[in-house]
C-alpha cells in the first residue's frame, strides 16, 4: 500500500458523503497506483493491515463505504464476492486529479488502532484539518501549508460534525499524537475591534513551527475583514444543515 495518501477532497469534504464513505475512500486511496486503475480490494486483508485483526465493525463500514461509492458513480465495481472487490477507480482518480488532502499511512493506521468507538468520526475531522492548512499570502512560507488557522467553528462545519463533537475529536487526535495544538489567550485586531486568535493546529512533527508561530502572537497571520466573511460563510453552512434536516448543533450556535 502506499505511504502517501492522495484522498479527493471533493468527495471527503461534500455533506453528501457519509462518513463510510469518507473510510472507503481512504482505504481506495492505499491501495491506488497510477498505473493501474482497475485495483483488487479484499475488505478482510485491509482490515488486518489497518486494524491489526478482523474488525468486524471496521469491515461493515467499509463494504457500505464501497457501496456508497458505487452508488454516487465515483467508482464502478466490475466483480466482488462479499470480501474481494475488483473496482474501477478512473472516476475517483480524475476527482482526485482536481483537488486533495495528503494524509499519510501511518496517520489513517493509528487512529484505527487507538481504540476509539469514534474512528470513523476521528478520521473526518482529521481529514477536514488536513484540508485547511493555511496556504494564502496572510501567513510566512515558513508556516505555509503547514499550520491551521481557521476557527474549530469552521472546522466542525466543514466536518459535518457539531462543535461538542469536533472538539471531541481534536482533542483526541492530540492524545494519540496526530496533531499539535497551540493554544492561543491573547487577542489580535479587526478594524477597531479585538478578536481572540484561533488556535494554531499542526501535524505533531511540525510542533516547533506551531510553538514559533503561537509564540510571536499570531502577528504573522494578518487579521482583517476576512473574518467577517468567514462568518458568514460559516452563518451559510449552518443553515443549508439545519435545511437538510441536521439538528446537530449546540442551542447557543442555533440562536447566533
Amino acid at each position: 500500500m502506499n505511504d502517501v495518501l492522495y484522498i479527493p477532497k471533493n468527495i471527503v469534504g461534500s455533506m453528501n458523503t457519509s462518513d463510510n464513505g469518507v473510510l472507503a475512500t481512504v482505504v481506495l486511496s492505499c491501495y491506488y497506483r497510477n498505473s493501474k486503475l482497475e485495483e483488487i480490494i479484499s475488505i478482510k486483508a485491509t482490515s488486518q493491515f489497518v486494524c491489526g485483526s478482523f474488525d468486524k465493525r471496521f469491515m461493515d463500514s467499509l463494504r457500505d463505504g464501497i457501496k456508497e461509492l458505487e452508488e454516487k458513480k465515483y467508482i464502478n465495481i466490475n466483480w466482488s464476492d462479499n470480501d474481494r472487490y475488483i473496482i474501477d477507480m478512473a472516476p475517483l482518480e480524475k476527482l482526485r486529479a482536481e483537488n486533495y488532502i495528503i494524509l499519510r499511512t501511518i496517520e489513517f493506521i493509528e487512529i484505527y488502532r487507538s481504540g476509539s468507538k469514534s474512528r470513523n468520526s476521528v478520521l473526518r475531522c482529521c481529514l477536514s484539518i488536513f484540508g485547511h492548512w493555511n496556504v494564502t499570502s496572510s501567513i510566512g512560507s515558513e508556516y505555509k501549508g503547514k499550520i491551521c488557522t481557521i476557527s474549530q467553528n469552521r472546522l466542525a462545519d466543514s466536518s459535518g460534525k457539531d462543535v461538542r463533537t469536533f472538539r471531541k475529536c481534536l482533542d483526541y487526535l492530540e492524545k494519540i499524537g496526530i496533531i499539535y495544538i497551540a493554544r492561543m489567550s491573547r487577542h489580535g485586531k479587526c478594524g477597531d475591534d479585538k478578536k481572540r486568535l484561533n488556535n494554531f493546529i499542526a501535524r505533531s512533527c511540525d510542533k516547533d513551527l506551531c510553538d514559533s508561530i503561537a509564540s510571536e502572537g499570531g502577528k504573522t497571520i494578518n487579521i482583517d475583514e476576512s473574518n467577517v466573511s468567514n462568518m458568514k460563510r460559516r452563518y451559510k453552512q449552518i443553515y443549508n444543515q439545519l435545511a437538510a434536516g441536521n439538528y446537530n448543533y449546540e442551542p447557543d450556535v442555533v440562536d447566533e
